[in-house]
C-alpha cells in the first residue's frame, strides 16, 4: 500500500495557517496534533497526516 504524498495546496495552507497562529501570539497553542514547523518536515508529511494538521490548526475537532 502506497501512502501519497503532501499536495502542494495543503503545504501552503500548512504554512499560512503556522504564520497566522505566529503573528497572533498563539504559535503552538491552538490544535490537539503537534507537527512539523520546518519547510522539510511539513513536505515529508502524507496527505492524511496533513489533513489531520490542517484541520487541527483550524481548530476544526
Amino acid at each position: 500500500m502506497t501512502t501519497e504524498s503532501i499536495t502542494p495546496d495543503q503545504i501552503r495552507t500548512i504554512r499560512r495557517l503556522l504564520r497566522e497562529q505566529a503573528q497572533d501570539g498563539e504559535a503552538g497553542t491552538v490544535g490537539f496534533y503537534k507537527g512539523p514547523t520546518d519547510p522539510d518536515g511539513i513536505a515529508s508529511l502524507s496527505r492524511q497526516e496533513a489533513d489531520l494538521y490542517i484541520d487541527s490548526l483550524r481548530g476544526d475537532y
